[in-house]
């Protein structure tokens, strides 16, 4: 349920996209102990929530903590 917890939360923060990426640090340790698959999900949910050009790389490096 993290990714589904990840999901509410960013239904209910909608923006800016550059507050979610600062606001995302506490998520990131609490995904990296998902399983593969897990973080495989939550990474794909980050990447269709985050998709400001502008912020691929601050995106880009909270995803390869996932990794």
């Amino acid at each position: 349920p993290a990714v589904d917890e990840l999901e509410a939360w960013f239904e209910q923060h909608p923006g800016p996209q550059r507050e979610l990426v600062k606001d995302l640090a506490p998520w990131i340790e609490r995904l990296s102990r998902l399983d593969s698959a897990g973080r495989a999900q939550a990474c794909k949910l980050i990447r269709r929530h985050l998709k400001s050009p502008k912020l691929k790389a601050a995106r880009d490096v909270l995803l390869e903590k996932l990794s």
